[in-house]
């Protein structure tokens, strides 16, 4: 009966084992599960901010170049006046 009793424990002990073994594999898979899912959204987050960016600089680069367009167009309107300015000041008039 005692050599049954130690039978018994040594397996229950067995099966201890295999079920902490189990448990830490399936958690090591739930694991690399939820990082898999957790990088891919950050990725399409990032993804989404970055297209937004690229939009917003592009934007901006749009007005800059209109901005300086008109600027030009200014500069050389106000040109135009100071050669008139100075031509009618040295002819005197």
């Amino acid at each position: 009966m005692e050599q049954e009793i130690e039978t018994i424990k040594l397996r229950i002990s067995e099966i201890k084992r295999e079920i902490l073994s189990y448990a830490q594999e399936e958690s090591d898979d739930a694991k690399n599960t939820a990082l898999t899912i957790a990088h891919k959204k950050v990725e399409k987050s990032i993804s989404k901010v970055k297209s937004e960016t690229e939009k917003d600089a592009k934007t901006i680069v749009e007005k800059g170049e209109k901005d300086l367009i008109l600027l030009r167009k200014q500069i050389d309107k106000s040109f135009a006046k100071a050669v008139t300015l100075v031509v009618n000041a040295v002819s005197g008039d």
